[in-house]
């Protein structure tokens, strides 16, 4: 029955209809929850804390989201908890909460290290300073010029048979 519910769901969150998702979602985290399946309760409360956010519900997504990060952390699934922590952060960043959101960064980032093991140079650029430093989020403080003039001059258009780069002889 909870499969049924989750491909309506996906249909109606497809369809943008995100009421009908919400509720398609609810019926199978109700239908996981009597049938034990913590894979497939991750799941649901994901795609439902997913619905939430987009319905800026924030503090059901982020109950959602708690949740399957405490399913994840019993079941030890590194990957899953990596996106979960992404999910958390960017609920908060879009709350205008950054203050918040960087513990759920920084743990992902402790994260990491597994991701990137066979490689530890990648590891090491991708953890720089620069992504631990809190990043400014502002809106602009004027208003933006009209598409016009935002966008730079047309290219002009190139001669017949010239190519750009190296050309090659047959």
């Amino acid at each position: 029955m909870s499969d049924d519910h989750k491909h309506r769901a996906h249909i109606f969150l497809h369809r943008g209809q995100l009421t009908q998702a919400r509720a398609a979602y609810e019926q199978a985290v109700a239908d996981d929850r009597l049938a034990h399946d913590h894979r497939a309760l991750s799941d649901s409360l994901g795609n439902l804390g997913n619905v939430c956010a987009l319905s800026d519900d924030l503090n059901h997504a982020e109950a959602c989201y708690r949740e399957v990060l405490t399913i994840q952390r019993t079941e030890r699934n590194q990957q899953a908890i990596a996106h979960t922590l992404v999910n958390l952060g960017n609920l908060h960043i879009g709350a205008n909460h950054p203050e918040k959101a960087r513990p759920y960064y920084l743990e992902r980032l402790g994260r990491t290290n597994w991701i990137f093991a066979p490689r530890p140079r990648e590891y090491t650029s991708f953890v720089g300073n620069e992504s631990l430093s809190p990043a400014p989020i502002s809106r602009p403080t004027r208003p933006l010029p009209p598409d016009s003039q935002a966008l730079p001059p047309p290219m002009p258009p190139r001669k017949q048979g010239s190519a750009p780069g190296r050309r090659f002889r047959p």
